[in-house]
Protein backbone atom coordinates (compact mmCIF):
# COMPACT_ATOMS: atom_id res chain seq x y z
CA UNK A 1 0.00 0.00 0.00
CA UNK A 2 1.53 3.38 -1.06
CA UNK A 3 1.91 5.99 1.74
CA UNK A 4 -0.39 8.51 0.23
CA UNK A 5 -0.51 10.61 3.65
CA UNK A 6 2.06 12.63 2.29
CA UNK A 7 1.25 12.93 -1.66
CA UNK A 8 -1.70 14.59 0.04
CA UNK A 9 0.34 17.02 1.88
CA UNK A 10 2.82 17.93 -0.36
CA UNK A 11 -0.40 18.78 -2.57
CA UNK A 12 -1.47 20.85 -0.23
CA UNK A 13 1.69 22.79 0.39
CA UNK A 14 2.26 22.95 -3.37
CA UNK A 15 -1.56 24.87 -3.66
CA UNK A 16 -0.47 27.19 -0.75
CA UNK A 17 2.63 27.88 -2.03
CA UNK A 18 1.72 28.78 -5.31
CA UNK A 19 -1.08 30.71 -4.44
CA UNK A 20 0.70 33.02 -1.20
CA UNK A 21 4.48 32.95 -2.70
CA UNK A 22 6.59 33.99 -1.13
CA UNK A 23 5.18 33.27 2.34
CA UNK A 24 6.60 30.22 3.78
CA UNK A 25 4.62 26.78 4.32
CA UNK A 26 6.02 24.34 6.91
CA UNK A 27 4.88 20.73 7.49
CA UNK A 28 7.04 20.15 10.53
CA UNK A 29 7.31 21.97 13.60
CA UNK A 30 9.22 25.35 14.21
CA UNK A 31 10.95 25.27 17.32
CA UNK A 32 11.35 28.67 17.90
CA UNK A 33 7.84 29.74 17.00
CA UNK A 34 6.41 30.75 13.79
CA UNK A 35 7.61 33.72 11.65
CA UNK A 36 4.42 36.12 10.56
CA UNK A 37 3.04 35.57 8.01
CA UNK A 38 3.18 31.39 7.59
CA UNK A 39 1.40 28.27 7.12
CA UNK A 40 1.55 24.97 8.92
CA UNK A 41 0.17 21.98 7.43
CA UNK A 42 -0.83 18.91 8.84
CA UNK A 43 -2.67 15.59 8.92
CA UNK A 44 -4.81 15.11 11.81
CA UNK A 45 -7.07 12.28 11.48
CA UNK A 46 -6.35 10.30 9.01
CA UNK A 47 -8.65 6.90 8.51
CA UNK A 48 -9.04 3.60 6.61
CA UNK A 49 -11.62 1.64 6.39
CA UNK A 50 -11.72 -1.55 4.00
CA UNK A 51 -14.42 -0.67 0.96
CA UNK A 52 -13.99 -4.35 -1.19
CA UNK A 53 -11.58 -7.21 -1.18
CA UNK A 54 -7.97 -5.84 -0.86
CA UNK A 55 -9.59 -2.00 -1.82
CA UNK A 56 -9.70 0.66 1.15
CA UNK A 57 -11.46 3.53 1.38
CA UNK A 58 -9.35 6.36 3.33
CA UNK A 59 -10.21 10.18 4.55
CA UNK A 60 -7.39 12.66 5.09
CA UNK A 61 -8.19 15.27 7.41
CA UNK A 62 -5.79 17.89 6.99
CA UNK A 63 -5.26 21.24 9.43
CA UNK A 64 -3.75 24.65 7.49
CA UNK A 65 -2.87 27.27 9.96
CA UNK A 66 -2.61 30.31 8.81
CA UNK A 67 0.05 32.81 11.60
CA UNK A 68 -0.66 36.40 10.09
CA UNK A 69 1.80 39.30 10.34
CA UNK A 70 1.39 41.63 13.32
CA UNK A 71 -0.25 44.94 13.21
CA UNK A 72 -3.41 46.19 12.02
CA UNK A 73 -5.66 44.33 10.19
CA UNK A 74 -4.85 41.33 11.18
CA UNK A 75 -8.53 39.94 11.58
CA UNK A 76 -9.13 41.21 8.10
CA UNK A 77 -6.04 39.73 7.11
CA UNK A 78 -6.69 36.51 8.16
CA UNK A 79 -10.40 36.54 6.85
CA UNK A 80 -9.05 37.06 3.31
CA UNK A 81 -6.34 34.18 3.56
CA UNK A 82 -9.23 31.67 5.01
CA UNK A 83 -11.74 32.60 2.25
CA UNK A 84 -8.58 31.84 -0.46
CA UNK A 85 -8.42 28.48 0.72
CA UNK A 86 -11.51 27.40 0.42
CA UNK A 87 -11.48 28.25 -3.15
CA UNK A 88 -7.45 26.81 -3.70
CA UNK A 89 -7.84 23.47 -1.76
CA UNK A 90 -11.16 22.60 -3.32
CA UNK A 91 -9.02 20.62 -6.10
CA UNK A 92 -5.61 19.40 -5.67
CA UNK A 93 -2.55 16.99 -6.99
CA UNK A 94 -1.59 14.44 -4.74
CA UNK A 95 0.86 12.71 -6.68
CA UNK A 96 -0.31 10.88 -10.05
CA UNK A 97 -3.90 11.68 -8.79
CA UNK A 98 -6.64 14.77 -8.95
CA UNK A 99 -8.69 14.72 -5.41
CA UNK A 100 -11.04 17.12 -4.17
CA UNK A 101 -11.17 18.59 -0.93
CA UNK A 102 -15.18 18.25 1.13
CA UNK A 103 -15.73 19.22 4.32
CA UNK A 104 -14.28 22.24 4.59
CA UNK A 105 -13.84 24.60 7.47
CA UNK A 106 -12.37 27.87 8.62
CA UNK A 107 -12.58 29.65 11.93
CA UNK A 108 -10.26 32.75 13.49
CA UNK A 109 -8.61 30.86 17.16
CA UNK A 110 -8.83 34.27 19.06
CA UNK A 111 -6.91 32.84 21.83
CA UNK A 112 -3.83 31.77 19.30
CA UNK A 113 -4.69 34.95 16.58
CA UNK A 114 -4.08 32.43 14.41
CA UNK A 115 -6.45 30.63 10.95
CA UNK A 116 -7.60 27.27 10.94
CA UNK A 117 -8.65 25.51 8.15
CA UNK A 118 -9.33 22.07 7.53
CA UNK A 119 -10.59 20.11 4.91
CA UNK A 120 -11.26 16.03 4.10
CA UNK A 121 -9.68 14.46 1.05
CA UNK A 122 -11.18 10.86 0.01
CA UNK A 123 -10.00 8.44 -2.15
CA UNK A 124 -9.20 4.76 -2.75
CA UNK A 125 -6.13 2.72 -2.15
CA UNK A 126 -5.67 -0.75 -3.19
CA UNK A 127 -3.10 -3.20 -0.77
CA UNK A 128 -0.31 -5.04 -2.74
CA UNK A 129 0.04 -7.18 0.12
CA UNK A 130 -0.05 -10.56 -1.35
CA UNK A 131 -0.55 -12.13 2.32
CA UNK A 132 -3.94 -9.62 2.22
CA UNK A 133 -5.29 -12.07 -0.71
CA UNK A 134 -8.96 -13.06 0.58
CA UNK A 135 -9.13 -16.37 1.86
CA UNK A 136 -12.05 -17.80 -0.23
CA UNK A 137 -10.51 -17.37 -4.18
CA UNK A 138 -13.71 -19.69 -5.48
CA UNK A 139 -17.44 -20.57 -4.51
CA UNK A 140 -19.57 -23.38 -4.88
CA UNK A 141 -23.01 -22.73 -5.70
CA UNK A 142 -25.90 -25.42 -6.50
CA UNK A 143 -23.36 -26.91 -8.60
CA UNK A 144 -21.85 -24.04 -10.02
CA UNK A 145 -18.23 -22.99 -9.39
CA UNK A 146 -17.54 -18.76 -9.30
CA UNK A 147 -14.48 -17.56 -9.55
Amino acid sequence: MACLTNEVLDGVIAAIANEFDPVPVYDEQVEQGMPEPSFAVRSIHPRQALFLNRRYKRVELIEVVYFPPNGEGRKRNTNEVLEKLFSILEIIQAGDDTIRGTDMDAHIDDENHVGVFTVNYKYFVDSDDESEKPAITELDLKGVTLK
